[in-house]
């Protein structure tokens, strides 16, 4: 009603990023890596991890025609914004959408022209994006990444949020952010909310000073790969084998070895 204009952020490409197996009873998962498929509106089934991709309307046959598409990407975000909002002009922007590098610099030429009235994307809209009449910023499912094995998704989390709002009132027009997340009492969102990075810093620090996380160590990670997994734990287990024992004769005692652990990807 304003003729201003919205930044929507959800931090997950594709359509539907699980396909659930009524049949199985499970999330299905790439056959190469144990990564869950995510279903695209091309009527591809596609791994974002290792780039393999199969036809839905196979692989649903296959599964006797009893999958479910669970939980909401940006393809299906733009879908319903192109619903409830026919008459606004839409644009979206994931890696999907820029594969081609002059649609990318045309929708943010036409952001800043306010030739757009809803931009919606993932992290690369969060960040650089310097539009005057940008006065809303949401940000759909904020709790992304809090949930992922890795020491820094907190940081990485806190900065993409503090970096989306930012986009929102970059001129003397007001600017408002919106928060939706499952987790509204988590540190990370509570902090980001509050655009606190010296709070958020305090917090963070004592966590990985607790749990000895850089900077209060230095980690390295040994990874082995094999197409027979129980050679893989094999290398793995020797490798542990060999350090411990270095370890112990050169008496170092400020190493500690961690695992061996199955890879999370």
């Amino acid at each position: 009603d304003k003729k201003e204009q919205v930044v929507l952020l959800l931090n997950r490409r594709g359509h539907s990023p699980l396909l659930f197996s009524k049949t199985e009873k499970k999330m299905l998962e790439c056959p190469n890596c144990s990564t869950n498929l995510c279903y695209h509106n091309k009527g591809k089934a596609v791994c974002h991890l290792c780039g393999y991709n199969e036809s839905y309307a196979k692989l649903n046959e296959r599964m006797n025609g009893e999958i479910e598409l669970m939980g909401a990407g940006t393809q299906k975000l733009e879908e319903y914004l192109l619903e409830k909002f026919p008459t606004a002009i839409i644009e979206r922007l994931d890696q999907d959408a820029t594969k081609n590098k002059e649609i990318l610099t045309d929708v943010i030429g036409k952001l800043i022209a306010h030739k757009i009235d809803i931009l919606t994307g993932t992290q690369m809209i969060a960040k650089g994006l310097d539009a005057s009449h940008v006065t809303l910023v949401g940000v759909i499912n904020a709790n992304t990444g809090l949930g992922l094995p890795d020491f820094r998704s907190s940081e990485r989390v806190y900065s993409l949020l503090t970096q989306v709002s930012g986009r929102a009132g970059r001129s003397e027009l007001k600017g408002e952010v919106i928060i939706e997340t499952s987790n509204s009492t988590h540190p990370v969102i509570q902090f980001a909310t509050r655009q606190n990075y010296d709070e958020f810093f305090e917090h963070e620090i004592l966590v990985r000073r607790d749990l000895l996380y850089p900077p209060f160590c230095r980690l390295i990670r040994l990874l082995t790969r094999s197409k027979l997994e129980t050679k893989s734990a094999e290398s793995i287990d020797y490798i542990k084998k060999e350090l411990d024992l270095r370890i112990a004769k050169a008496d170092l005692k400020d190493v500690i070895v961690l695992g061996p652990a199955p890879a999370p990807f």
